[in-house]
């Protein structure tokens, strides 16, 4: 994803590892990463559902969505059922683009296309 989303598209992925500043609060970090986004994709797995930061990083983004600073939330789901995705994006269905990335080798190409597209 860093590779053709950065590389490929030119747009800059934010990652924690190596965009937040040391030593910083770890929710003010994420809610300004967030708040400084056009666009925000959440890769859904059966981790992300686990993980501490995940309900945050959902209502946060929620709120720059409705607040006009957020254009486009995505959310690519890989080897999880619809039925496992975080409770949180219930209230946004309508303006998220939802991709259900293919096991298939032959059907990934559609789903780079499909992402692409939402971008442009």
């Amino acid at each position: 994803l860093q590779k053709k989303v950065e590389d490929e598209w030119g747009f800059k992925i934010c990652f924690e590892d190596r965009d937040f500043v040391a030593g910083e609060s770890i929710a003010t970090e994420r809610a300004t990463a967030i708040h400084r986004c056009r666009h925000v994709i959440f890769l859904v797995s059966p981790s992300i559902v686990e993980n501490e930061w995940t309900r945050f990083e959902i209502e946060r983004a929620k709120y720059e969505k409705f607040s006009k600073n957020l254009q486009k939330i995505v959310v690519i789901t890989r080897d999880i059922s619809l039925d496992n995705i975080p409770v949180e994006f219930s209230s946004i269905w309508k303006d998220v683009l939802l991709i259900q990335w293919p096991i298939k080798k032959d059907e990934v190409q559609m789903a780079w296309q499909k992402l692409r597209l939402w971008f442009f």
